[in-house]
């Protein structure tokens, strides 16, 4: 396996698990959703930090991982914003 297809798998598989709680949340509104945000939000608390310390430190790095650094700021500030409004 390549460097890429590892990343990816593991990036998918810390997202997997709070996104079980997001969909089974999402029917009746419970706890489960909120459960499931915060923890999708912990998540990206602790990974954003490693891709944007990447982009800054290697400026010509790979694409991907800049993107990964975006999505998981945009996913955090999602998660913030779900539960301020």
């Amino acid at each position: 396996m390549n460097s890429f297809t590892k990343e990816m798998l593991l990036n998918l598989g810390l997202l997997v698990f709070p996104f079980i709680f997001i969909i089974s949340g999402i029917s009746d509104s419970s706890p489960v959703l909120y459960i499931g945000i915060m923890l999708l939000g912990i998540i990206c608390i602790l990974m954003a930090p490693i891709y944007v310390y990447y982009w800054f430190n290697n400026p010509k790095g790979l694409w991907y991982r800049k993107t990964l650094a975006i999505v998981y700021i945009v996913v955090l500030l999602a998660c913030i914003n779900s539960y301020i409004f």
